[in-house]
């Protein structure tokens, strides 16, 4: 690839390195990539947005559920509260992975979205002060982002690729010569 006058990679002798074209492209293969996976999926709906958001689904159910018996309005400072602490753990764990990544990209998209969860979630934890409601929309905009980057961060990973192993021993085409070889099978 050839290289423009700072040194950087250079499509073609008169198109310039795009930075910002490059971490889309970057962001779409790892959204493309595990989309028909059904391991993918399970993993997703069952273990980021089931187990990793288990303390918003607790707090919803309490809120709707849990008679009050104080007499006083239903506090939304729980499901606030879940909110707003579930989406920095699932970013901060997918982002890290990101930026410990070998790929440069990858490691740029991480860095960003671990600042922009860092600055929401100093905004609803204490410095902004937001109403209940700009509160929620925003801890949801924050889950809703989180899974996004969990699945930026897992979409090239081997272990929710459901294809077969072809040197797996109940994988690959039946016709192909043993790995072990023939001759080296002892009765």
């Amino acid at each position: 690839m050839a290289k423009n006058h700072r040194g950087r990679p250079q499509n073609s002798a008169s198109e310039s390195y795009n930075g910002i074209k490059a971490a889309f492209k970057e962001i779409g293969e790892r959204m493309a990539t595990p989309a028909n996976q059904m391991s993918f999926w399970i993993y997703l709906v069952f273990a980021v947005m089931g187990l990793g958001g288990l303390a918003i689904w607790i707090e919803i159910w309490r809120y709707c559920h849990v008679v009050n018996v104080s007499g006083h309005e239903k506090s939304l400072d729980g499901i606030k509260l879940a909110l707003a602490t579930v989406f920095p753990a699932i970013i901060g764990s997918s982002g890290l992975e990101l930026v410990l990544n070998d790929r440069k990209m990858s490691r740029n998209i991480g860095i960003l979205f671990l600042g922009l969860s860092l600055f929401l979630t100093f905004y609803l934890l204490g410095f902004g002060n937001p109403s209940d409601s700009v509160a929620i929309a925003l801890g949801i905009v924050g889950c809703i982002g989180a899974v996004c980057v969990w699945w930026i961060a897992s979409g090239f990973d081997e272990i929710f690729q459901d294809t077969a192993d072809p040197e797996a021993p109940v994988g690959g085409d039946v016709r192909r010569p043993l790995a072990s070889g023939q001759n080296n099978i002892q009765t």
